[in-house]
């Protein structure tokens, strides 16, 4: 454009001589013409001026914006946001023998039922650092209930807990091969997502190690249920600090005759015998004390004095999963296996069953039937599934549940649980009101989940 508009104007000075000398131009007409050529040069001096000045800032500002465009796409790349939203029904009709007024702190109306609207929001937000490191943080609704995110609807329109459910960090430098730490998903093995005897909304807290090469698994973690080594949780002060236990679990896989093919073996410790009760159920009257492990009570005549864990919990796990298909679906049979190795008795729990489908994609659907008897003493009843007859151990009864995937991300399911639940974990059977007798605990769930990422 520059040199264009020099060119122009040393056209018009070279061409006025040859109009002069060709036409008869009065002193007044050229002198007009000459300021017109002159004001015409120095407007060009002054865009010349603007245009020098400005480019050099433009192609600056460019450069910034396309580096700021650069930094944000790997921003998004190195971040990613994921959850899901449950909208639930539920209706728990509880045996009229155990909803006595003399049973405190129970879970149910009077008249043995219960219903309830409850709501699950989950947000995770992970950033990818550089050398395989990953930082992740996670946000869920309900209260303190380490197996549960559930938040029951009601309270006048209340505002609702939103609590941290996931901060951890992790380390894929090694071939094959994880590392965590922090509060993580519960990563261990679940044929089938058994709840035989983990809640899947379990987040353990500590530091694990984890292996597979698609062949063979491996993992190990340290678990803290306590961290704080001045706690008062104990039963006197000369006992240490017994609040920490590690899991352990190793396994294969493979395929037989077109059959897939999953087992392995497992083992998780915590040395809670002569501890009081972890969570919230921590009263000794209060309907499931100690989530249906047995309890030593020091004093029957004093509630506030509590109890302690009989046992400590010594678990060895047997599980096993067969894959195939029938009928152009998947169908898959599954079993679970413990025993508390330090128990006396009720030491033991198994589940097994069968999936038929998979609601995953738009259209899909399943039907799953299991099998689940969990005794007293047989795993820590603090982390066994939640919505088997209210949580904890010391029940058995079937599970049946049907889902359909309304869209890729949307699914709508239905479960019934036939449980017959104990209340005779207390040492002394006949505290507060607690006559240990066997009760129907029978729970209907209707469920709207949507996931997003």
């Amino acid at each position: 454009m520059k040199q264009f508009t020099t060119l122009a104007g040393l056209l018009v000075i070279l061409a006025a001589p040859i109009a002069i000398a060709n036409a008869a131009v009065s002193d007044e007409e050229f002198a007009e013409v000459k300021q017109m050529l002159e004001q015409a040069l120095e407007r060009i001096d002054q865009l010349e001026g603007k245009k020098s000045a400005s480019v050099p800032q433009t192609r600056a500002e460019q450069v910034d914006a396309n580096t700021a465009r650069l930094d944000s796409l790997s921003w998004a790349e190195r971040i990613s946001i994921k959850g899901d939203f449950r909208y639930r029904y539920q209706n728990d009709d509880i045996d009229d023998s155990v909803t006595a007024e003399s049973v405190a702190d129970r879970p149910d109306s009077k008249d043995g039922s219960r219903n309830r609207s409850r709501i699950q929001a989950r947000a995770e937000i992970t950033a990818r650092l550089p050398s395989d490191v990953e930082v992740g943080l996670g946000l869920a609704s309900g209260g303190d209930d380490p197996v549960s995110t559930n938040q029951t609807l009601g309270g006048g329109g209340s505002t609702k807990d939103i609590n941290l459910d996931l901060a951890y960090f992790s380390w894929t430098g090694l071939e094959n091969t994880t590392i965590r730490g922090g509060k993580v998903k519960n990563t261990f093995h679940r044929v089938s997502k058994s709840p035989l005897q983990w809640d899947s909304d379990w987040r353990p807290e500590g530091i694990d190690i984890a292996w597979d090469n698609g062949d063979y698994f491996a993992q190990a973690m340290g678990v803290y249920l306590e961290s704080d080594s001045d706690s008062d949780d104990l039963e006197s002060d000369s006992d240490s600090d017994d609040e920490f236990g590690y899991i352990l679990q190793a396994g294969a896989r493979g395929e037989v005759g077109g059959v897939s093919l999953l087992g392995g073996i497992g083992y998780t410790e915590f040395d809670a015998e002569g501890h009081k009760c972890f969570g919230p159920d921590s009263d000794l009257d209060s309907f499931g004390y100690c989530k249906g492990n047995e309890v030593a009570v020091a004093d029957v005549t004093d509630p506030d004095e509590g109890g302690t864990y009989l046992y400590d919990f010594e678990v060895y796990n047997i599980f096993f999963e067969a894959a195939t298909e029938a009928f152009g679906m998947p169908l898959t049979f599954f079993g679970d296996f413990i025993k508390n190795d330090d128990a006396d008795d009720n030491d033991s729990g198994h589940l097994y069953g069968v999936q038929l489908g998979k609601a995953k994609q738009q259209g899909t659907w399943q039907i799953r039937y299991y099998y689940k008897d969990i005794e007293a003493n047989a795993t820590l009843g603090l982390l066994a599934n939640s919505d088997f007859a209210g949580g904890g151990t010391n029940g058995k009864g079937d599970v049946l549940s049907g889902a359909y995937a309304l869209t890729d991300q949307s699914t709508i399911k239905v479960t019934y649980y036939n449980v017959e639940k104990n209340s005779d974990n207390l040492a002394s059977p006949f505290v507060f009101g607690n006559p240990g007798t066997d009760y129907d605990h029978d729970t209907i769930q209707v469920d709207m989940n949507f996931k997003y990422k």
